[in-house]
């Protein structure tokens, strides 16, 4: 990152903290108080001299990654991953003018790149070594509440590098605060990158709470269940199947999580399914995913996004999730499809009964049944597999599974969720078999990953530029 935008991470990690500490979140979302950095150190000091300070400046991350109006990367809006990576795949179709996200045109000064997709994870990678440098510096917390609060910050570290390696690939490690160095990181190898992920969960899952005790029982942080999910996914990603399974299997066998069998309560906060959600700080909306993708009139009009029709047409007639996740807006002769997972459009509730879902326990048996598959266990596979199917309503299959009754599901299931199309189909090379005749012409192999932002590029001669770009 460029020195100026380095520098402006330094102040949004720290004084978002502040902020936190003298309780103006409230007002800080929308505006942070000025500090001047020469006094950086006093104010960290300060800041992680007291469980409820060092508490409330690592909850400021979570809150953070879901205000403003659905602007942000992990938000849910128009400009998140979830949203962004959609319209990228075949799960979404956008009704604007020259979408570079949906006609697979990106180019290196797109600002939803710069921003949403890269400056302000790196700004969630800069607060968490804050955070972890702190607790080492300056910390006079209590050593069980340090042992917490490093693990989730390795946790959202962890987290951040996992997408921001699905969306370009190789990219720069930063895990110090020092802008000097930062500035200079060249791109790590795709292998680094995610050995740097499994080290941070792996730590997170010894330092992280067996429960959800420290967290007023609510699951809006992550403890040790959530690091080994995560851990779960890398490592079907990196093709460990073995240790996938072994990770997912733990969660599943967790009493703390069940799928429910009515599929209107998934995403509600606190869902049993839950594993990791981020909690609304506005309760007149509840979350943007479900203020934004609930149609209420013309995606034409209002030059915004539906469900594509290759989606809908890969659900069969006896699917309850199209029932209960996908709903439809008739304007004259157009019928438009849009995500009903959250049922709350918001605007005027003054109750929060949903909760922005991260991580969940179907995508744990998705994951075991793909990886058991992989290493030749095809009866506990489709016994998972199953499992998901059954919930939705389908008829046993009368044959063995193979891996594309599993990336169809996957595809069901997850549809408008943080990136899961758009990623699966990339992991399993499917990316030109899949996009090539739906995004035709436009789609090239290239077109896989993001271009990294020119900005980067410029100001930093030690980055390079993704092919195509």
């Amino acid at each position: 990152m460029n020195y100026r935008s380095i520098k402006q991470n330094q102040r949004f990690s720290l004084i978002f903290c502040v902020a936190i500490v003298i309780t103006l979140l409230t007002s800080a979302c929308k505006k942070f108080i000025e500090i001047d950095l020469p006094k950086n150190q006093q104010l960290t000091n300060n800041v992680f001299s007291s469980d409820k300070s060092a508490t409330s400046a690592v909850v400021g991350i979570y809150s953070q990654m879901i205000t403003g109006n659905g602007e942000g990367f992990a938000s849910g809006g128009p400009s998140s991953l979830t949203s962004l990576t959609s319209l990228s795949s075949d799960d979404l179709i956008s009704h604007a003018l020259n979408d570079e996200f949906f006609l697979n045109s990106l180019n290196s000064n797109n600002s939803k790149i710069s921003y949403y997709l890269w400056a302000e994870p790196y700004q969630y990678v800069y607060s968490a070594n804050l955070i972890l440098e702190s607790l080492e510096k300056y910390s006079t917390v209590s050593e069980a509440l340090k042992k917490q609060l490093t693990g989730e910050a390795k946790f959202i570290r962890a987290f951040i590098y996992f997408n921001l390696v699905n969306m370009y690939g190789p990219v720069p490690l930063h895990s110090t605060t020092d802008y000097k160095i930062n500035s200079k990181v060249s791109r790590s190898p795709i292998n680094q990158v995610y050995d740097l992920i499994i080290s941070d969960l792996l730590d997170a899952e010894i330092l992280l709470s067996n429960d959800y005790s420290y967290s007023s029982n609510e699951r809006t942080r992550p403890n040790k269940w959530a690091a080994k999910a995560l851990l779960a996914r890398v490592y079907l990603y990196t093709k460990d199947y073995v240790k996938a399974e072994q990770k997912s299997s733990e969660v599943i066998s967790n009493s703390l999580f069940s799928l429910t069998n009515n599929l209107q309560e998934v995403f509600l906060k606190n869902s049993s399914e839950a594993i990791w959600q981020l909690k609304p700080v506005n309760p007149a909306y509840n979350t943007w995913e479900g203020f934004y993708m609930k149609l209420t009139v013309s995606p034409v009009l209002t030059q915004s996004s539906s469900l594509s029709p290759n989606l809908i047409k890969s659900f069969s007639k006896d699917d309850r999730r199209k029932f209960f996740w996908i709903d439809s807006l008739m304007e004259g002769s157009d019928k438009f499809y849009f995500p009903k997972k959250y049922n709350v459009k918001g605007g005027n509730s003054e109750t929060l009964t949903e909760y922005s879902m991260v991580l969940r326990l179907a995508e744990l048996y998705l994951i075991r049944s793909e990886s058991r598959l992989k290493v030749g266990n095809n009866v506990d596979a489709k016994v998972d597999l199953e499992l998901i199917r059954k919930r939705a309503g389908l008829d046993q299959l009368n044959r063995e599974i193979t891996i594309s009754d599993i990336v169809e599901q996957r595809r069901l299931e997850f549809f408008t969720e943080w990136g899961h199309r758009w990623f699966d189909i990339k992991r399993l090379e499917l990316t030109d078999q899949t996009l090539s005749q739906t995004k035709s012409p436009n789609w090239t192999s290239d077109d896989s990953l993001y271009p990294i932002p020119l900005s980067e590029i410029n100001s930093n001669p030690n980055i390079t530029q993704n092919n195509g770009y």
